[in-house]
């Protein structure tokens, strides 16, 4: 990536844009004609206009644009959305779940530290964000934006990217709107803001119970709920996996709105253990990596029969 903006400056090499009816060109054209100003339309990008200089930066070659964002969460979070349709994704070094929908609206607590949608399966801890950045990314196939937001040590674990069903010119219009100011910095993180998982620990067992568990509900159609978690953000998701595949060290696993990459090299420890979030504390297999908070716990979903998920666990653990 290019530094951050200072004149004189020279603009990456991006392309033209077209005079046909492209989606990211009708949205550059709107977006120039709402926008007061362009500080660099050399980029022909509809990420530019309306965003200060200063929050922009871009790879050599164009082919991928940033802008920086504020950190007033629980405004972005909640503005979220009105963008419509798009893939949730949440990630850490072993594990990224995501899942095709609408960004879920948050109940945030009071005095604005953590937002949740218990129905959609999300909990943020915003204390433990660190920052928040719009992409726009040229590929072969076409265009790709998105807005991802790190962790404190500016690591990516969260992202929403639009879908052809979002609405570009409410991304753009969101971007404009919470773009970084001067004056923000990171807010502190308190050192108890994400306490330690507390489920009862069973047995240990090995990385290779949690690709053999996943085969065996795709075998035999048992719904299977998964929880990505990092510092800042937990997010769940319950699917019957359809398909299992491997591609060099990461395995995925997938129906038609939910996939689930996971590297089991990447595990640290691989755990039986009791699932705490219902009175039935059903046993569940947690996958800790070495980085603290972040895990994957893997759980019979609804409908999956109590005696065919311990079977699984007693053979694979």
């Amino acid at each position: 990536m290019t530094p951050r903006f200072s004149p004189p400056f020279s603009a990456p090499d991006s392309p033209a844009p077209c005079e046909g009816s492209c989606r990211c060109c009708l949205a550059l054209r709107r977006a120039r004609t709402l926008a007061l100003f362009d500080p660099l339309p050399e980029w022909n990008s509809p990420l530019t206009p309306g965003v200060q200089a200063v929050n922009l930066s871009g790879s050599e070659d164009g082919r991928s644009l940033r802008a920086d964002l504020g950190l007033d969460w629980p405004r972005m979070f909640s503005q979220l959305p009105l963008l419509g349709p798009g893939l949730v994704v949440t990630r850490h070094a072993a594990a990224i779940l995501g899942r095709r929908m609408s960004y879920p609206e948050l109940s945030v607590t009071r005095g604005c530290v953590k937002g949740a949608s218990g129905e959609s399966g999300l909990w943020l801890d915003f204390r433990r964000l660190g920052s928040a950045m719009a992409w726009h990314r040229r590929r072969e196939t076409g265009h790709v934006f998105s807005v991802e937001f790190s962790d404190e040590t500016r690591q990516a674990i969260h992202c929403f990217s639009l879908s052809p069903g979002s609405d570009l010119d409410a991304f753009f219009d969101w971007v404009r709107l919470h773009q970084a100011c001067s004056v923000e910095q990171p807010g502190a993180t308190d050192a108890d803001s994400a306490p330690e998982d507390a489920h009862a620990f069973q047995r240990p067992s090995d990385s290779g119970a949690l690709i053999a568990i996943l085969a065996a509900c795709r075998e035999q159609e048992l719904p299977v709920r998964v929880t990505v978690t990092t510092p800042a953000v937990r997010h769940r998701a319950t699917f019957v996996p359809t398909g299992l595949q491997h591609f060099d060290d990461w395995w995925f696993a997938s129906d038609d709105h939910v996939g689930l990459h996971f590297q089991p090299k990447h595990f640290a420890a691989v755990e039986v253990v009791h699932g705490r979030d219902d009175s039935a504390r059903r046993p569940a297999l947690r996958c800790r990596t070495e980085q603290p908070h972040s895990a994957l716990l893997v759980e019979p979903g609804e409908g999956t029969p109590e005696a065919a998920w311990l079977g699984l666990l007693h053979a694979m653990a």
